[in-house]
Order: structure tokens, then sequence, then C-alpha cells
């Protein structure tokens, strides 16, 4: 990988973005269609646009990122931990994302944030129409059991399933004292949910360290309202 950055030129950039605009570097309107040229991104990546993600990454490298923002983007396992490497990441962003192990299978949100031990803001928009993000007592058993994250201080999760437990995730809330908000955005429920999740909210905020924000949206479905 060293050795095909050395045998290019390649354009330095802070900031490398995404858009319905095109690609910017740096704010400066950029190709990156260009094979013998690679582009090394030092702060933040932000792909908010469906492309070829796996492609792009032949020739865009993280380096030390600070940022990661992807939007209706997929790719490897392999390719996601290469992104997310630096020790220095504080920021990610994953809306309607699939990333794939080596054998196909689609990764869980859990699975992802395994990888991010260091970051401080975890924004996550379950992608609608994939299996594994329903959050089943399974997928939920392996977030209550992932290893603390010491400098998170905002996790928002948005299009949850009915089945995502709030209140089996409090045991994630109580491990995490660090946090200071969280906002959990429901996908339309009925009314006897939106009753039910109130009452889980009101409860787990008696349980929360001073100064913590919890955030529950569960809207009515319009044919149940």
């Amino acid at each position: 990988m060293k050795t095909k950055i050395r045998a290019k030129k390649a354009l330095m950039v802070q900031r490398l973005l995404y858009n319905d605009e095109g690609w910017r570097a740096d704010d400066k309107k950029i190709s990156i269609q260009n094979p013998n040229k690679n582009v090394c991104v030092f702060d933040a990546l932000l792909m908010l646009k469906r492309n070829n993600l796996s492609f792009i990454l032949t020739h865009v490298f993280c380096v030390n990122l600070k940022k990661l923002s992807l939007h209706y983007q997929s790719c490897s396992f392999a390719e996601y931990k290469s992104m997310v490497a630096s020790s220095k990441l504080e920021e990610v962003e994953l809306r309607d994302c699939i990333v794939r192990n080596e054998n196909g299978k689609i990764l869980d949100v859990a699975d992802l944030m395994k990888e991010l031990p260091n970051i401080n803001s975890f924004d996550y928009t379950f992608f609608f129409n994939a299996p594994t993000e329903v959050v089943t007592p399974e997928i939920m058993q392996k977030l209550v059991e992932l290893p603390t994250f010491p400098n998170l201080l905002e996790l928002k999760f948005f299009h949850i399933h009915e089945l995502f437990d709030l209140e089996a995730f409090g045991e994630f809330i109580r491990k995490n004292p660090t946090i200071r908000q969280y906002d959990f955005f429901y996908v339309d429920g009925t009314v006897e949910f939106l009753q039910q999740i109130t009452q889980v909210k009101e409860n787990l905020i008696l349980t929360l360290p001073a100064g913590c924000y919890l955030n529950v949206v569960a809207n009515v479905d319009e044919d149940d309202a």
C-alpha cells in the first residue's frame, strides 16, 4: 500500500467531501478518477452520497482521521477498519451503510462499534431493509457486552425497530457514565409501544448520571393512531 502511494502523485488534503455537487478537497472542487493520483486525507472523510466506496479506497487513503461520515455506502470489513484505524478518530456517522465480512455476512452495529474505542460521538442510522439492522436480543447482548467507551460523549441511533430493547440497553448506559447525551429515534410504532417506551424512558432517567440527557422519539403509525 505504501509503495503505491510513493509511486504515484499524491494530493494531501485535510478534508475530503463528496455530495450532490461532486468532490471537494479543502473546499476546492476536484476529480479523483485519475488512476495516476492518490489522495491522502488527514482530518475528515465525508461521503454523503452513494458511490463505489471500494473503488474510491483504492486511491483515497485515510491518515489519522478525526471524523468519518458515510451515507448510503457499502464496503468490506477490512475497508471499514482501514478508515477507522486512527487513534485520533473522534466522530463517526454511519447512515444506511452495509459492511460485510470476508464471508459476505452483513455486520451489525455492535461489530462496528467494537472498532471505535476512542470516539467522542457515534451517530448511526439503521439500514431499514437489512435483517441484521433489527436489533435482536442476541445483538443487544453484544452491545451491552462491548468494552466501555471512556471518551464517548454522544450516542445517536436513528430508524430503530420496536425490537430494540431500550430497557436492556440500560446496562450499556450504566457502563458508560461519561456519555452526556443519548438520542433514540424509533420508526413508526403502535400506541401501545409508545406508551411502553415512554415508561421505559422514565425509569431509565432515574438511573442516569447527573448531567446526562436521554431523548427518545417514537412516532405513532398514522394507521394506528
